[in-house]
């Protein structure tokens, strides 16, 4: 006999359930629920059910495409930096400031092969704003 109150299996009738107050049988009946059955094991009863596949970060892939249009924002960011020396050079006050570091990172986020030497000419760039002055 059960020492707790809930319940349980009818002793009478298996295919139900008795309520147990802790003492003695009551006269509550219920038809018998069947024990919880653990989530993955429930799924796998389930025709056609498939577990999913494990979540990869996605590959990136350098951009493709020709010199020019696979590497747009790095030979922008170049080529700003480099009209900026030049002018810098000749005597011209010019201060583009941030710009070709901006074109050059987002150059670096769309996976374009020359972002690390546009990146390098950029901040060179940018000091050398603050040295030709």
């Amino acid at each position: 006999m059960p020492d707790q109150p809930g319940w349980y299996p009818d002793p009478a009738r298996p295919d139900h359930a008795r309520w147990f107050d802790g003492s003695r049988w009551s006269a509550h009946v219920r038809a018998a629920t069947p024990p919880p059955v653990p989530v993955g094991a429930a799924q796998r009863t389930v025709p056609g059910w498939e577990p999913p596949e494990p979540l990869a970060p996605p590959h990136l892939e350098p951009s493709q495409g020709n010199m020019i249009t696979g590497n747009l924002f790095s030979l922008l960011s170049a080529f700003i930096a480099v009209v900026c020396v030049i002018a810098l050079a000749q005597g011209r006050l010019v201060f583009i400031g941030l710009l070709p570091i901006g074109f050059a990172l987002t150059g670096y986020k769309l996976r374009e092969r020359l972002a690390m030497p546009a990146l390098v000419l950029a901040f060179l760039a940018f000091i050398a704003n603050f040295v030709i002055r």
